[in-house]
């Protein structure tokens, strides 16, 4: 398989033809672990990881392809038949609960107390994480006895009881890094005002992860979406941020993919226009690259949120893309 270096800088749909044959060859396995990361509403977001996959359910092949993911989603809405398996895998086993939580160390927390534990989480293994968090401000009895925890989407009350429980400087700094999306380096958390001692803190209390091997911090999905619900409308000025931060980083990298999520940011707050003015910038390279369906996806959620210049440059751009899917009355109408 050395022979897929020269594909690094072939277009997308010759990357995927070429694994599609590989898998078609071989018995080997394509592993893709913590997909949900690349999947929004449902369906897969980045168009060449989509392409792929629906290039596999739909041919003949001897290797195979493992997806473990916290989110479901669908390959072509689903018309394909027995090539997919889907295997829903449960919490931690009772014994597997005990050896996990046997790790932290909590002071008090007793076997018949760690079975009790498992039982009402169902051994899931973030809720036994925020739990062990709660443990330094509640007592483990004032946990297991309090019901309404466990009723329900019980790890997001973990969450919010736990955030409830953090002091000002803490909370604050959550609410910062939580604008996040995808895993960042400690210095676009200091960018948007999150201090590193709090941050720092954060990880001790299993509210943001860090990854050694990487260097990179992330707010766990659960805690990122029940912090972003408490935020509102406070959360567009965080978005702006997020999205200068994003903008300076592509500067230095050239990497178009943080000039992408600067539009995500410039999206999410709510700014039409700056979001619109990368988008029209990037379509052309996001063409090149045999994202269309990607660039196609930005333009039209644009095309009624902008107007003058920008909204010329979308309809332009949207009519290019069209007629590279196809579509050619389509096309001339956004001409």
């Amino acid at each position: 398989m050395n022979d897929l270096d020269e594909y690094k800088e072939k277009d997308i749909p010759e990357k995927v033809e070429r694994l599609v044959s590989v898998l078609r060859e071989r018995r080997v396995i394509v592993a893709f672990d913590g997909f949900e990361e690349q999947v929004e509403d449902g369906t897969v977001r980045d168009e060449g990881l989509k392409l792929f996959l629906e290039r596999v359910v739909t041919e003949r092949v001897k290797g195979k392809v493992v997806i473990t993911s916290k989110i479901r989603f669908e390959i072509l809405e689903g018309r394909y038949s027995g090539c997919v398996v889907d295997i829903k895998v449960e919490g931690f086993y009772e014994e597997e609960s005990l050896r996990y939580l046997n790790n932290f160390k909590v002071e008090g927390l007793t076997k018949d107390e760690k079975i009790r534990l498992h039982a009402k989480t169902d051994g899931h293994p973030y809720a036994l994480e925020i739990f062990v968090a709660l443990t330094h401000t509640f007592t483990v009895e004032e946990l297991l006895e309090d019901e309404s925890l466990y009723v329900g989407e019980f790890e997001k009350k973990f969450v919010g009881k736990l955030l409830s429980a953090l002091g000002p400087e803490e909370r604050e700094t959550l609410e910062r890094c939580a604008v996040f999306d995808a895993p960042v380096p400690m210095k676009a958390f200091e960018f948007v005002g999150a201090a590193k001692k709090y941050v720092e803190e954060l990880v001790g209390l299993n509210l943001v992860k860090f990854d050694r091997g990487s260097g990179l911090y992330k707010v766990q999905s659960t805690t990122r979406e029940v912090v972003l619900s408490k935020l509102g409308k406070d959360v567009k000025g965080l978005h702006v941020k997020a999205a200068q931060f994003w903008e300076g980083r592509a500067k230095d990298t050239r990497n178009i993919w943080d000039i992408v999520r600067a539009q995500e940011h410039y999206y999410e707050a709510g700014e039409y226009k700056k979001a619109g003015e990368i988008v029209n910038w990037i379509a052309e390279y996001l063409h090149l690259w045999g994202y269309v369906r990607l660039s196609k996806v930005f333009l039209e959620r644009l095309e009624d949120k902008t107007d003058g210049l920008v909204r010329v440059g979308i309809l332009h751009n949207l009519g290019i893309t069209t007629y590279l899917l196809g579509d050619y009355g389509e096309a001339l109408k956004k001409y």
